[in-house]
């Protein structure tokens, strides 16, 4: 038997130290984005759907007021036609009030106080409008107890455009939040239609999220759905809105859970959100800061609960807090001559990770891939061989071209493009990415896996369908008076030619598997292995769920225990085998005999005794000498 011994290698202990740091400095780094987020949000949207006001009662006083009061150069109003305007004004519901001015500031007109006609008023709203010809909107508090209004000054004009007067039309403050509301339905709509097709027809995506087998499909519905509530979530001035933020919390606990690297994004759009709850409903009336603490806790309180209770059940079952996985690839990225990689090692190395078509290492695979392939075509189009800087020649020109296209209808259709982006939350998303990214990348962690880059790939897929969608705007705005029928006419039917090639190879003959690598696997290790023999092997997962009457031992240590690490960093792996009676180990020869951590492990442990075969592949079966 072995001897357990609490052993850390120095590498190991920087890669803790260097995790440390890392959470620390993304905890700053979080927090300062969602401050600028919130501000950015708040600010920009509300700006935007008070300029959309402004410019609607601009029109309406055009076409309403300016007939009724401008003669000529000047706001005139004869009691006559002040009583038949009086009669005829009939304002919609959202319309508190309304006053007309004239150019000097006299009161002319008022449905709210026609006591004050004839009285000068010395406004600075007023003497801008005037001035400069422009409408203007802002949210006012009133005194006492009144809901907020949205105040607008238009003016009215004359036939030759100059301002003679001015008109103050008082809203209801709800019309900026329902325009806001409205366009974020209509943003959701546009950019789901493209993401679903999207989804479906990619084969890498398709692949990865329905053939794999693992748990990248339920991690990207549980990210999208949080992330469409988080986003959504709109305070209705009652005891429902606490409710629905609780909701919420637990929404992203489950998030977490799908994958513990989703907190994150959790943790991001959490932050974002809280500090959009920043200022409590106007009703019921609430204390500010009771309100502050009330829905962060029960924001972020499900989340720490569920959080520390999983924690602490791992603690107590397994030895160790976090899951086992991530502790062994920490390890992989302190040991030489591993065939799990390398850690990355400053910047440089971080930046070629970071834009790598590598579908392991490469976060943004769905998108480089495409553009690798597309310089490598381009060179042999050419004549050129293929080489590392032909291709990044090649891939300058084709990133050169496309991101001019981009800017272009960035540029056209920048009004849409900035609402949607805030409105569906890309910075937040991509800052949550990019922590995670950095969080791999930065802490030592090697033997990454394409399932881990389903957020980045769903980032990608919103910028998509919004690029795609300003395309659709561009290229109908142009054609206004036509019938658009044929644009959509030819994009389903791209979409349908694409679609059917990719059924060529999405739809497979399910046959009965026994020709599968992983069946006649385990097929074979049952023929030339005893019943109730225990067999060591790394990567042990298909051949563990296939195999009959024999017991599989993990021996990479992702699905083993905190003692089996342990013993693994001490060197006494072989011991801890030979504790659990494993009779043959199974595996890559080369792996098994030349790499570390397995060669000085089992050296002097293993027997010849079969070699599986299976097509060019070659796994030899060792009986294992304890």
């Amino acid at each position: 038997m072995w001897r357990k011994r609490a052993y850390r290698s120095s590498g190991l202990l920087r890669s803790l130290t260097l995790l440390r740091t890392f959470l620390i400095a993304s905890a700053a780094i979080l927090a300062a984005g969602a401050v600028a987020l919130s501000s950015t949000l708040s600010n920009d949207l509300r700006t935007s759907a008070l300029e959309d006001n402004a410019r609607d009662v601009e029109a309406y006083v055009e076409a309403v007021l300016g007939p009724s009061f401008v003669r000529g150069d000047r706001v005139v109003v004869t009691p006559r036609a002040l009583r038949r305007l009086t009669r005829a004004v009939r304002l919609p519901r959202d319309v508190r009030g309304l006053n007309v001015y004239s150019r000097e500031g006299r009161l002319v007109f008022s449905t709210t106080q026609p006591g004050r006609i004839g009285r000068r008023r010395s406004s600075p709203d007023l003497k801008r409008t005037i001035r400069t010809g422009q409408p203007s909107a802002a949210v006012v508090d009133p005194q006492g107890k009144a809901p907020p209004v949205v105040k607008v000054w238009a003016p009215l004009s004359s036939q030759k455009g100059k301002p003679v007067g001015a008109a103050e039309v008082a809203l209801d403050g709800s019309v900026v939040d329902e325009a806001i509301a409205g366009s974020s339905r209509t943003i959701w709509l546009a950019v789901g239609i493209v993401f679903g097709v999207l989804w479906i027809v990619l084969p890498r995506i398709h692949d990865l999220t329905l053939h794999a087998g693992v748990e990248a499909g339920v991690n990207a519905f549980a990210l999208l759905l949080f992330w469409h509530q988080l986003v959504s979530l709109k305070l209705s001035s009652d005891d429902r809105d606490l409710k629905r933020i609780t909701a919420l919390g637990l929404l992203g606990a489950l998030t977490i859970f799908a994958r513990l690297d989703n907190v994150f994004l959790v943790a991001l759009g959490g932050l974002w959100l809280w500090l959009r709850l920043w200022q409590p409903p106007k009703k019921p009336k609430r204390n500010p800061w009771a309100w502050r603490l009330q829905s962060g806790l029960i924001l972020f309180g499900p989340i720490t609960l569920l959080m520390m209770a999983y924690l602490a059940w791992n603690y107590l079952s397994f030895g160790v807090a976090m899951p086992i996985s991530g502790e062994v690839k920490l390890w992989w990225g302190t040991l030489k001559n591993t065939v799990y990689g390398f850690p990355v090692n400053g910047l440089t190395d971080f930046a070629g990770q970071f834009v790598t078509d590598d579908p392991e290492l490469g976060p943004w695979s769905l998108l480089t891939a495409p553009l690798y392939s597309g310089a490598e075509w381009l060179l042999s189009a050419a004549g050129q061989t293929i080489s590392i800087a032909g291709r990044r020649l090649a891939l300058l020109a084709i990133g050169g071209v496309l991101s001019v296209l981009v800017a272009v209808f960035i540029w056209i259709q920048r009004e849409f493009l900035s609402k949607a982006a805030r409105q569906i939350g890309l910075l937040p998303f991509f800052l949550g990415c990019f922590v995670q990214i950095s969080y791999y990348k930065f802490t030592g962690s090697v033997a990454q896996q394409p399932w881990y880059w389903i957020p980045e790939m769903i980032l990608l897929l919103f910028i998509s369908g919004l690029l795609l969608e300003a395309l659709f705007r561009t290229i109908l705005s142009k054609k206004q008076e036509r019938n658009s029928s044929p644009v959509w006419i030819g994009v389903i039917g791209l979409v349908s030619i694409f679609y059917v090639a990719f059924i060529q190879t999405a739809v497979r003959d399910p046959g009965n598997g026994s020709n599968h690598f992983y069946i006649e696997r385990a097929h074979w290790l049952e023929a030339n292995t005893e019943p109730g023999a225990r067999v060591a092997i790394t990567g042990a997962g298909n051949l563990a769920y296939f195999v009959k009457d024999r017991t599989i031992v993990n021996m990479d240590g992702l699905m083993n225990t905190h003692d089996y690490l342990l013993a693994l960093q001490s060197g006494n792996g072989a011991d801890y085998l030979a504790g659990l009676s494993v009779d043959y180990i199974f595996g890559n020869e080369y792996i098994l005999t030349e790499t570390n951590p397995y060669a000085p492990m089992l050296a002097g442990h293993l027997e010849p005794y079969r070699v599986y075969v299976f097509a060019d592949r070659e796994l030899p079966l060792w009986r294992f000498i304890p």
